[in-house]
């Protein structure tokens, strides 16, 4: 792949100034990162961000999350024009590694509440 043009090379001056501002944002965040040219997302539906959340406590399948950012779906969906948002999938036996590889221990609460709202009928059904 050396001879390959990358896509991050060669993007609109809007998604560089986007892209500049979300490193700045994590860098502001302490949240360590690296730029990977070959990242292989489902390009076809993300704008302008795609990333994965890696572990190196869990061996060779190390990605534990991976998601990008959706402009339009919620318009495609019904919803108002202009609302952008965020999808990703979470692997819950990778998580649960890297905690388990980290010492980490998340305590059991003694009570859960969850409330769930819908509007309108159809997401009653």
């Amino acid at each position: 792949i050396k001879d390959i043009p990358f896509m991050v090379d060669h993007i609109c001056d809007d998604c560089k100034g986007h892209f500049a501002k979300l490193q700045e944002y994590l860098r502001e965040m302490d949240i360590k990162f690296v730029v990977d040219k070959t990242i292989v997302r489902g390009l076809d539906y993300y704008k302008k961000t795609a990333f994965e959340i890696i572990s190196n406590d869990i061996g060779s399948q190390s990605t534990v999350c991976g998601g990008g950012r959706y402009d339009g779906l919620v318009e495609q969906l019904g919803g108002p024009k202009g609302i952008s948002g965020i999808g990703f999938g979470l692997g819950a036996e990778r998580l649960l590694l890297t905690l388990e590889n980290n010492n980490i221990e998340i305590k059991n609460p003694k009570a859960t509440a969850i409330y769930i709202a819908t509007i309108g009928d159809a997401a009653k059904t």
